[in-house]
């Protein structure tokens, strides 16, 4: 009896992937993905990190070149218990050199703590101030805390003394929002990554970093990618922070970010996913089927950097971030820009 692909996939399979979801297929026996894999969203890309063993030279489990390992950690980035984790400290990048020029990018991945980091640089100086503005959610507005420095202070304990008027705000105790220090870094948390936001004066300097949490690149195959590459960071505050990397990171001729961010949740799942249609570039952050955030640009240069090749970094701390699946496609379907555009406020 002939199997039609409409039998093949009913109920939630055919409604993800209606959706262009390539998660899809973990639902699908073999004989199905093959029916699925012989239509329209053939992946250039596809791993879910079944099995285990270094990443440098896998196959994917369900198509797609080897894997390459880049980095100063590249080599200690390892598949097992169905995720790709980074098992040393250093930079890595998961590279995948695919068959067709690559239309979306994406990821499932989940982080293991959600962490802003505050670091006290500059000159301690008597009257130095510090001004953090703290977002602590995305139905929140944000509200600032400060920190004047005496005469006896120095980096250390006036980052000492920032954590403790963060965890004295009665804004802060009503919003779960907790910080530490250690030497002179503050970090920061709470259930949902808090964002962060600082003005300084009289010398004192502040900085931000964070949890690692997925960066998306696409560039052309064979060339030095950090000069010149579509670069898609997404932070653990939830910023989408979208730009070209020429060199250095260079902005879009325009750019829409959805105003309403929320950070990250420790162990959970997320979908990431980066649609390239030069002059434009969209996509999002979903938990589970919500868009918690979204953002779209367009730039005419756009096309001399979208290409074959992409990269999942994973970032300078070891096991935190974990991805469950990778993909590139072809194609750029499955939600469109006018959708994004219009969830963009």
């Amino acid at each position: 009896m002939r199997i039609t692909r409409r039998k093949l996939l009913t109920g939630a399979s055919a409604a993800v992937v209606a959706a262009g979801l390539p998660e899809s297929l973990e639902a699908l026996t073999p004989q199905q993905r093959a029916v699925v894999l012989g239509g329209a969203a053939v992946p250039l890309l596809l791993d879910r990190f079944s099995g285990s063993g270094a990443l440098s030279g896998r196959v994917p489990d369900v198509r797609g070149p080897a894997w390459a390992a880049d980095g100063s950690a590249g080599a200690s980035l390892t598949v097992s218990g169905n995720t790709l984790t980074q098992t040393s400290t250093g930079s890595s990048y998961s590279r995948s050199d695919t068959s067709g020029v690559v239309k979306e990018a994406g990821c499932i991945f989940r982080v293991s703590s959600v962490v802003n980091k505050l670091i006290v640089g500059g000159t301690a100086a008597n009257g130095a101030a510090m001004y953090v503005n703290i977002y602590p959610s995305r139905s929140a507005a944000f509200y600032q805390v400060s920190y004047v420095l005496n005469g006896t202070d120095t980096l250390i304990t006036a980052a000492t003394a920032l954590a403790s008027v963060i965890n004295s705000n009665a804004t802060s105790i009503a919003s779960g929002i907790t910080a530490t220090s250690s030497g002179a870094t503050v970090s920061v948390s709470a259930t949902e990554c808090p964002r962060l936001a600082y003005a300084t004066t009289g010398g004192i300097a502040l900085s931000t970093s964070g949890t690692p949490s997925p960066t998306i690149a696409n560039f052309i195959t064979g060339q030095n990618y950090l000069n010149g590459m579509l670069h898609f960071r997404l932070g653990v505050d939830g910023a989408l922070d979208w730009t070209f990397y020429n060199g250095g990171q260079v902005a879009f001729q325009s750019i829409t970010r959805n105003s309403a961010y929320t950070g990250l949740t420790a162990n959970t799942d997320y979908t990431y996913r980066c649609f390239i249609g030069p002059p434009y570039v969209w996509g999002g952050l979903w938990k589970g089927s919500t868009l918690v955030n979204s953002v779209w640009a367009q730039d005419t240069g756009m096309s001399t950097y979208n290409g074959n090749s992409v990269f999942f970094e994973n970032g300078l701390d070891a096991s935190t971030l974990s991805y469950k699946q990778a993909w590139a496609y072809a194609t750029n379907g499955g939600v469109s820009l006018a959708a994004i555009q219009a969830a963009t406020t």
